[in-house]
C-alpha cells in the first residue's frame, strides 16, 4: 500500500508573510511580526484545500514560527481538525537565521517521512526547496514532490508557482 504525507508551511503559504527567511530576524523584529499575524485567518479557499488534505494524506505543519507562538498558530487553524495534523515549531536560541530554518525543515521532512512512500513539500520559499531537494535522504521513498505554493493576497489562495522533483 501506497501512503503519503505532506509538509506545509504556514507563513508566505497558506497566509501572507512577514517574515524574509533570507535575512536573520532579532527578538524585537520577531515580537513586531507575532503582533501583526495575531490577526491573520485562514481563507474560505485554504480552508477547503487543507480539509482536503487531511482527508487523503498525514497533514504535517513545518513553521519558522517560534514555539512561543503556539497560541495564535492552533488559533489560526483552528478551522481544520486538530486531530487530523500535527505542527512543529522552529525552536531556537538566540537570533532566528535561514540556516537554522532550513536545517530545521530538513531534519524534520527526513525524520518524519521514513515510513511514508510519497512526501510533498509545500512552501513558499524557492531556496528552501532546492536546499530539500539537494539533502533530503531519499533512500527507500518511492517520490520527493517538492512544490513552491505562494499565498496570494489577492485573491486569497495559495498559487503554486513551480514545481521540483
Amino acid at each position: 500500500m501506497v501512503n503519503s504525507i505532506i509538509f506545509c508551511d504556514i507563513d508566505g503559504t497558506i497566509v501572507p508573510t512577514y517574515f524574509d527567511s533570507d535575512q536573520s530576524i532579532s527578538k524585537e523584529e520577531l515580537d513586531n511580526i507575532k503582533r501583526k499575524t495575531k490577526r491573520e485567518v485562514l481563507s474560505k479557499n485554504i480552508i477547503s484545500i487543507l480539509n482536503i488534505m487531511i482527508k487523503n494524506t498525514k497533514l504535517v505543519f513545518l513553521t519558522g514560527r517560534p514555539k512561543e507562538w503556539e497560541v495564535i498558530t492552533h488559533k489560526l487553524l483552528k478551522p481544520i481538525n486538530r486531530g487530523k495534523y500535527d505542527i512543529h515549531f522552529l525552536s531556537i536560541e538566540g537570533q532566528w537565521n535561514r540556516e537554522k530554518y532550513y536545517k530545521f525543515k530538513l531534519d524534520m521532512i527526513n525524520k518524519l517521512s521514513i515510513k511514508y512512500d510519497i512526501i510533498y513539500v509545500i512552501d513558499d520559499n524557492i531556496n528552501l526547496l532546492k536546499y530539500i531537494k539537494k539533502y533530503f535522504n531519499i533512500k527507500n521513498r518511492l517520490f520527493l514532490f517538492l512544490i513552491n505554493g505562494v499565498y496570494n493576497s489577492a485573491i486569497k489562495d495559495m498559487v503554486i508557482e513551480n514545481r521540483l522533483m
